[in-house]
């Protein structure tokens, strides 16, 4: 089964270089060769500090906390230098594109009458796998029906590991590739999330209606 949570290793090297090339195109050279070399030094602390202070995952989510690291150790980086502010729009432009690609990669086309129907049963068996590897908890509220899926995610390691780094503001870029993805999957379907773990919130609140 694909997953955006496990991506082939020539999909990882390629989101890779392109975090490289955002990085390229916003800093000078010189700038951004010391941005990389120090998120790569702190690599090993991050991690370490990753493993013993957020919830316990498998081995199998060490794809998805590297790449949570790495984002945040450029993250750290670019603060230092530019700022919050700037650092973040840089992370925006890394993290969104990233995620719309590897989701896009993930999920079936939903093709057909029932677009919800199929959502709802990819949706169930990735969660599950993700829930079982440490990534996410999920449950479903009352209210579901032919004409609605209710997913409330009452954990989220991407927000965790955020937290547990200092950087809470962080989690925000991982959230803003939810919307367009959703919305842009069916003209059928209407996506909303009116609550969230990264503002305060007891869950992400993930509701898909028919249009």
């Amino acid at each position: 089964m694909n997953s955006p949570f496990s991506p082939p290793p020539r999909a990882r090297a390629a989101e890779a270089l392109a975090a490289v090339k955002v990085l390229a195109r916003e800093l000078s050279p010189l700038t951004a060769a010391s941005v990389l070399a120090g998120a790569a030094v702190s690599m090993g602390p991050l991690r370490d500090q990753l493993r013993q202070e957020t919830r316990p995952a498998t081995a199998e989510a060490d794809t998805v906390d590297q790449a949570i690291a790495w984002s945040i150790g450029i993250y750290r980086q670019l603060q230092r230098r530019l700022g919050r502010w700037r650092a973040l729009e840089i992370m925006h432009e890394i993290i969104v594109p990233s995620g719309l690609r590897l989701m896009t990669h993930a999920f079936p086309p939903l093709e057909g009458d029932d677009p919800l129907a199929r959502l709802r049963t990819f949706m169930e068996s990735t969660l599950g796998e993700a829930q079982r590897q440490g990534l996410y908890s999920f449950k479903l509220p009352p209210g579901q029906g032919q004409d609605r899926v209710a997913i409330d995610m009452t954990y989220c390691r991407y927000t965790d590991c955020c937290q547990v780094a200092g950087v809470p503001e962080l989690a925000h870029s991982f959230c803003a590739v939810d919307r367009p993805f959703f919305q842009g999957m069916s003209h059928l379907l209407e996506f909303g999330c009116p609550e969230r773990l990264a503002d305060g919130g007891k869950a992400c609140t993930f509701c898909f209606t028919r249009a």
